[in-house]
Parts: C-alpha cells; structure tokens; sequence
C-alpha cells in the first residue's frame, strides 16, 4: 500500500500538513501512480488539519470537501489507465532522467497504454527537458501525461 497518512501517521506523526507542507499534494499524486494500491486515510479529503487521537473517539469535522475533486481525479485515473493497475498487473516502472535531480519522473506503460508522471515536492519551479522540449513545473507541482 502507498500512503501518506494512516491511523498511526497521523496519530504519532502528524498531519499531512505538518509532515509534507505544500508537497503533499504531489505526494499524493505519487500514491496514485507507483505501483501499488493507494490509501486514502479518514479525512485527508477535507484536508484533516489535526491529529486524531489513538484509539479513542475522534470525530472528524467534515465542514469540507475541499480535496474530494483531486481524490475523485486520481482514483478515476488509476481506473482509466491498466499501466496504474496494481501488483503484477500494472505496468513497469522506467525512471527518466528528465535533466533536473530535484524533480522525480518515471513512466508507466502496459501494452498500448503509457502515461508519463513528473513530480516536484521542492518549493521552487523546476526546470526540465522531457522529449526534446523544455517545460517548468511549479513549486509543488506535477504533470501526468497519458499517450
């Protein structure tokens, strides 16, 4: 399982915000996209800014969605795409050198489908070169690409 919160993260840890700051959004975006089966923990959806605490009654405020969309995105993605599918049956992962050593980028291929993920979890843009064309990525920023 990919994750970057669950009961015992949150509990001991810390929260996303608290561990990750602005990047845990690409972090999650790495959740959905290495191989393996995504977590989504209690909460992280409307952006759970507290520690639950361990095994006791903790409810959570559920005044937000705010990051239902993204989720609902990701999930959707790991569904449309077989390259993403889980275990044995997803795709290899090929890691690319994309010019740039603070961003991460790999590729994800199964048959005809391949998509290409760049991930920046720094808090500056990020230059690369990916296909002969040179593009930027904004702090905490990602790009999937589907071919």
């Amino acid at each position: 399982m990919r994750f970057t919160s669950n009961h015992d993260f949150n509990s001991w840890h810390g929260t996303d915000a608290e561990l990750y700051g602005a990047a845990y959004l690409p972090l999650a975006v790495l959740t959905f996209t290495l191989p393996g089966m995504p977590l989504i923990y209690g909460g992280q959806e409307a952006r759970l800014t507290k520690r639950l605490e361990f095994f006791e009654k903790d409810p959570i405020a559920w005044k937000t969605r705010e990051l239902q969309p993204f989720y609902a995105e990701l999930l959707a993605l790991k569904h449309r795409h077989p390259a993403l599918a889980a275990g044995q049956y997803g795709g290899a992962l090929s890691v690319l050198d994309v010019g740039n050593d603070r961003l991460f980028a790999f590729e994800r291929a199964l048959a005809a489908d391949k998509l290409t993920v760049i991930v920046n979890v720094t808090a500056a843009p990020q230059k690369y070169r990916l296909g002969g064309a040179d593009d930027t990525l904004p702090p905490a920023g990602w790009r999937i690409v589907a071919a």
